[in-house]
């Protein structure tokens, strides 16, 4: 079942979110600073992943700093901060 509920088609969330190789099966997006976002992954062997977080910041149209939890059989060993900038070429 695909969950999702943002405008975002979850074909186009598959190309930005988890890794190569790892299928998006479920999206759910907050879009907003302080919003959140959920999403589950297949990695190639079989194995489902859930991993959320926070968007802390987001400057238009300049970057977006998140937060990532990954969630390991109910536990939570992983948890990330990232920030993407992006730049005009």
């Amino acid at each position: 079942m695909v969950e999702q509920s943002s405008a975002l088609t979850l074909a186009k969330a598959a190309r930005w979110r988890g890794p190569n190789g790892y299928t998006l099966l479920a999206y759910d997006v907050d879009f907003g600073d302080g919003g959140g976002s959920r999403l589950r992954v297949r990695s190639p062997e079989g194995r489902d992943y859930w991993v959320d977080g926070v968007h802390l910041e987001i400057v238009e149209p300049e970057r977006i700093v998140f937060t990532g939890n990954v969630e390991l059989g109910g536990e939570r060993p992983v948890e990330t901060t990232g920030t993407v900038t992006f730049r005009r070429t």
